[in-house]
């Protein structure tokens, strides 16, 4: 942190997963005041890793029955196809362990069809709350947390996700939780002023040399603060950005990036100087904007192992976006890239609620034929495996239950 910043004031939320498959949020807002202006910055994010009072085969037994009850209230399987479905050896053993956490057997539950709907929901309720777990909202989007989880004695590599311009950190709960389920500390920055609550600074010069710093002082605050001493391994960073978080990530990597005429007062390209962060280990690029590389050797510092993925029909970030990572990074066999078949520029946020899906909310769409929910399953397999790598040289194991994910260890 330079002498024009100084923190002045912390503020979290704290939530968490299950022991054993799961860690906890810690939702953070700093407030960052910059000495050569008149206003503050505050940024916001979410930080994770904890545990809950249930086993591992509890939790997962509870949910089960809980999306057990879905599908009798949503579908029209047969009450033994959905006990096979969900791993019960027989139909009787479904109905005997769905009658004992709801009390009513699934054939009376289906038949209450005036009720089903209230009935269903009161049933999740008390299938999380038995867990230890609540539905929360980080802003519009429900997730299903426990407040003040204890923290798992472990060490674990720190995440770090920058969101698109004009965008939000909660658009990337999903991959989020997906990695601090298995293994992983995860920060989501809010950058300031870039954001979608406040994007006054995008296409400024300050917007370019801004992101890059709020990387290096959330990793800063992170690794300094008490609650997560003995929490991290050490120089174990990775930064995972969409879109101008693409940019973000390359320039904390080293990367030198150069301004366009029209960021700038005078109307004249800049060299910017950025803030790099020596931890950062590897880079998950998702649809990254990389024009500002554009100069001969502005991407010759990046020398780490970088997974790019881009989609094929994005207009915000076409092909030349990745083209300018591959010819200009210092070893292109370090970048593994792929592009998305059929997908969006926004196909790499997280899938919205029903309720703010619509064609003039562009976030929400997606080309004809892609399905987003689908996709973001493969997404966080292929991050998470990618980041393992990295971190332990090894790819995660499939749980036979569930459809999560265990580690032998993931200890330092």
């Amino acid at each position: 942190m330079d002498a024009t910043e100084r923190l002045v004031y912390v503020r979290y939320f704290y939530a968490g997963f299950p022991k054993g498959i799961g860690f906890s949020f810690v939702i953070i807002s700093l407030v960052i005041i910059e000495a050569l202006s008149t206003y503050a910055q505050k940024a916001e994010w979410v930080v994770i890793p904890s545990a809950t009072r249930n086993s591992v085969s509890e939790y997962v037994r509870r949910r089960r029955l809980t999306h057990a009850a879905y599908d009798l209230f949503h579908s029209n399987l047969r009450i033994v196809d959905i006990a096979i479905k969900y791993r019960f050896e027989s139909k009787e053993a479904f109905t005997r362990s769905f009658k004992q956490m709801f009390s009513i057997t699934p054939g009376k539950f289906r038949k209450q069809t005036d009720m089903k709907d209230t009935l269903f929901r009161t049933m999740e309720k008390k299938a999380l709350d038995e867990a230890g777990l609540k539905h929360l909202h980080l802003g519009p989007y429900p997730l299903e947390l426990a407040r003040d989880a204890e923290p798992l004695e472990e060490r674990f590599p720190l995440v770090l996700i920058s969101h698109g311009t004009g965008s939000s950190p909660f658009v990337y709960r999903t991959l989020a939780r997906h990695l601090a389920r298995n293994g992983f500390i995860v920060g989501m920055p809010e950058h300031p002023y870039n954001n979608r609550n406040d994007n006054s600074l995008e296409n400024t010069i300050k917007n370019l040399i801004y992101r890059p710093r709020h990387i290096r002082m959330t990793a800063d605050w992170i690794f300094e603060n008490e609650m997560f001493k003995g929490k991290l391994k050490p120089n174990a960073v990775s930064i995972i950005g969409h879109s101008m978080g693409g940019y973000t990530a390359l320039a904390a990597a080293s990367g030198v990036p150069t301004s366009f005429p029209h960021e700038a007062p005078d109307g004249k390209p800049q060299p910017i100087k950025v803030a790099s962060e020596p931890r950062i280990q590897s880079l998950v690029l998702l649809a990254p904007a990389s024009v500002w590389f554009r100069a001969e050797g502005a991407l010759n510092a990046v020398t780490i192992p970088i997974l790019m993925l881009d989609a094929e029909k994005d207009p915000y970030t076409p092909p030349i976006h990745a083209q300018i990572i591959l010819e200009g990074v210092a070893d292109r066999k370090k970048v593994q890239h792929k592009t998305i078949e059929n997908a969006g520029h926004f196909s790499f946020l997280s899938p919205f609620p029903e309720p703010m899906k619509a064609p003039s909310f562009l976030p929400s769409q997606d080309p004809p034929g892609f399905d987003r929910e689908s996709f973001h399953e493969k997404l966080q397999s292929d991050v998470l495996d990618f980041l393992l790598i990295q971190h332990q040289g090894v790819k995660h194991k499939k749980s036979p239950i569930g459809g999560f994910f265990c580690f032998n260890d993931i200890s330092s």
